[in-house]
């Protein structure tokens, strides 16, 4: 039986050009001149409608020039530039709880309309764009931070496709050779111009002699540089996933009982979540630690449970699906049961990307019109999101 799986769309030298790519960007934090710099000092950009003259921060925080100042004990949410919130603040609990405000991701900009693949700790997010086979990685507001193309587009239809955003916005996704390629043929880490490319295939010593390498991706990235990835073996008709370390021995991402494992996400103790097929032909979500046992997210009378996202602090997110459309999650990676849901208002069906430490999910949802939006669900603290925020969601 083949596994039917929906397309899911460190190195120090890679690291270093990406600090100095940010620098010369202008990424970042500015003080005032006047006083000392104080924790969630953002300065303002000139797209950034949130900033126009005479808007104040909500809650703890003031203007000052062409900075926005939390107040002292309070910092800036990264999605929410507006939001000022205590520092002892644990927006997990409240994500736990179900209480979450939304926001709009805008997934537009010169190339196109894009299709929202992933988010970072600062909230970026990545977008892949068919146009001209390009990958962008966006800041929330949407002013584009980096750019990452096929290294070599020679063949007619090369592409690359962002699976997820390193820790110090690395590219991390696959590379198509060519429109005639079945699938992705490489893999890849890039920073800038900067490629690090792999293959699975090659690196599991699988023999491809009688099938060609149809599908293979990186799909994370962790603070020590190992990575996270997996491929699609024809002969058993499976999907296999590994973790890669820096030097480039791979160990397996198994789960008990299954036969198949296709990872999707890794934090930085290396945990993995993804999803695996048993051998009755069920779809199910799982969370296995480094060296340790697996636990299973199998929701009742579903067709399927996806996990797609784990943060720092073993909290993750994901989606169920039944009667066609997906309902999307966020739970304890240890406590299948304790599930809440992440709807955004007027949303029919939900699926996630990105899960952030401070439990800030990003993902797309289908409204009654039948468009694809993105959006980020914040907990909902102290401060909460103003109305006056355009990107708010609502009925």
């Amino acid at each position: 039986m083949k596994a039917s799986y929906p397309q899911r769309t460190g190195n120090i030298p890679l690291r270093a050009g990406v600090v100095l790519v940010l620098m010369g960007l202008g990424l970042g934090v500015a003080g005032c001149a006047s006083e000392e710099p104080t924790p969630g000092d953002k300065e303002r950009e000139p797209l950034d409608p949130h900033f126009s003259d005479g808007t104040e921060c909500s809650g703890h925080g003031h203007t000052h020039g062409p900075t926005c100042h939390c107040d002292s004990g309070y910092v800036r949410e990264p999605a929410a530039p507006l939001r000022c919130v205590p520092t002892d603040w644990d927006p997990c609990s409240e994500a736990l709880a179900g209480n979450f405000d939304y926001l709009a991701i805008t997934t537009s900009g010169a190339l196109g309309e894009g299709t929202l693949a992933a988010i970072d700790e600062s909230a970026s997010t990545a977008i892949n764009y068919d146009a001209a086979g390009s990958s962008v990685i966006l800041n929330v507001l949407g002013t584009e931070v980096a750019r990452f193309s096929h290294p070599e587009p020679v063949a007619e239809g090369a592409s690359a496709v962002l699976h997820a955003i390193g820790p110090l916005r690395e590219g991390v996704g696959a590379l198509r050779a060519s429109a005639e390629a079945a699938a992705a043929t490489s893999a890849f880490v890039a920073a800038g111009s900067a490629y690090d490319t792999l293959d699975l295939y090659e690196l599991a010593e699988l023999d491809t002699e009688d099938f060609e390498r149809t599908e293979q991706a990186l799909v994370a990235l962790s603070r020590t540089g190992t990575r996270l990835g997996y491929l699609w073996d024809a002969t058993q008709e499976t999907f296999r996933s590994f973790r890669v370390d820096n030097e480039a021995q791979l160990e397996a991402v198994e789960v008990e009982n299954a036969v198949s494992v296709r990872a999707i996400d890794m934090n930085n103790a290396h945990a993995v979540v993804g999803y695996a097929l048993t051998p009755d032909g069920q779809e199910v979500g799982f969370v296995t630690a480094a060296g340790g046992p697996s636990v299973i997210h199998a929701a009742d009378d579903a067709a399927a449970t996806r996990l797609v996202a784990i943060n720092n602090g073993d909290f993750v997110a994901g989606h169920v699906d039944r009667d066609g459309a997906s309902a999307a999650f966020v739970s304890r990676s240890t406590a299948d049961s304790e599930r809440v849901a992440v709807r955004p208002p007027g949303a029919l069906s939900t699926e996630l990307v990105g899960l952030t430490d401070r439990c800030t999910v990003a993902g797309i949802y289908l409204d009654a019109a039948g468009a694809r939006r993105a959006f980020f669900a914040l907990p909902r603290g102290p401060s909460s999101i103003e109305e006056q925020d355009s990107r708010r969601i609502s009925e």
